[in-house]
């Protein structure tokens, strides 16, 4: 099942990923389509996160930091939105 991941499973963003940063969201495609989709709340958050692969605890960790919130908080949220981004191929398990 796409985006479900062990605990050691880092991710990044994938290599065919197009995006363009706006103050207030993320306009994506990928180079496999041709759709245009705008990320917005919790996925922008998860996306610029990504600058850097990471496991989903340091991504928790890293919005958790952006918002000044517990991890605890915003864990279920931060992990739903790395969940969509990767079934639309934004974000994929780094091979590195």
């Amino acid at each position: 099942m796409a985006g479900v991941a062990a605990a050691t499973t880092v991710w990044r963003r994938s290599k065919s990923a197009l995006a363009r940063v706006t103050p207030r969201s993320v306009v994506f495609t990928t180079l496999r389509d041709n759709e245009t989709l705008r990320l917005e709340g919790a996925a922008v958050l998860v996306w610029l996160e990504l600058e850097q692969p990471a496991t989903d605890e340091i991504l928790v960790h890293r919005v958790a930091d952006r918002l000044a919130a517990d991890p605890a908080e915003v864990r279920n949220l931060a992990l739903a939105a790395r969940r969509e981004l990767v079934e639309i191929g934004a974000l994929v398990e780094s091979d590195d």
